[in-house]
């Protein structure tokens, strides 16, 4: 509600004198609100109904401690449930004379953790290494430094040379540098000047006399 809003509300009480205590049952709003409310207008007037932001928005109140004893129990094997951080939270703060945190602020601590020190910390360095570990990557530098190829036997078939139904292979080769070479019985040639992303399809035959597809993809 903005400041006329609360006024139009409370101006039931300044104006028409009817009392505090019986408009939460006409309104829907809490005694103590409207008291509030009856405080700032006495104070400022219509204006000092406005709200303000709260400076603290948005900032944990939660004692240092009591954020360092979820976080590290939240990160051990096997893992507590949020109740039980939550209990456990709350009987150390009672013991250190803090006040104990709500169970909405122990599982947003655990859920604030970063995923890789959790994944660290519960599954292992292994499943650190395969879910948060940079990959290396090398990149080609100049044409035909790296290719990049695969070979797989398609659900299709042809007529072979020997005139028989056979399935044939699929491979395919691709330049890093997006620089095709085309292979035809062992040579490769370089075409430099093909359209982009266009493809080649090549029928050769391997060392088992088989029938081959290769694919040049740019």
């Amino acid at each position: 509600m903005d400041a006329a809003e609360r006024w139009r509300v409370l101006r039931l009480h300044v104006e028409n004198h009817i009392p505090l205590a019986v408009l939460p049952q006409e309104t829907g709003i809490s005694a103590r609100t409207l008291q509030r409310w009856n405080q700032l207008y006495r104070g400022g007037g219509v204006s000092a109904l406005d709200p303000h932001p709260r400076t603290d928005r948005g900032v944990r109140r939660t004692s240092a401690e009591t954020v360092a004893f979820v976080e590290r129990l939240a990160l051990t094997r096997p893992r507590p449930s949020i109740a039980t951080l939550h209990r456990l939270a709350a009987k150390d703060a009672q013991a250190r004379e803090l006040p104990a945190p709500s169970y909405a602020t122990v599982r947003q601590i655990a859920q604030a953790l970063d995923p890789a020190l959790v994944t660290l910390a519960l599954e292992g360095p292994v499943s650190y290494r395969d879910k948060h570990e940079l990959v290396f990557r090398r990149r080609a530098e100049h044409p035909n430094q790296t290719w990049q190829s695969d070979h797989t036997e398609l659900d299709i078939l042809i007529v072979g040379a020997d005139g028989k139904p056979d399935r044939p292979w699929l491979t395919t080769v691709m330049d890093d540098i997006l620089v095709i070479g085309n292979w035809r019985h062992g040579a490769i040639t370089e075409h430099r000047h093909r359209a982009p992303n266009s493809t080649e399809i090549v029928a050769v035959g391997d060392l088992r006399r088989r029938p081959v597809i290769v694919l040049w993809c740019i």
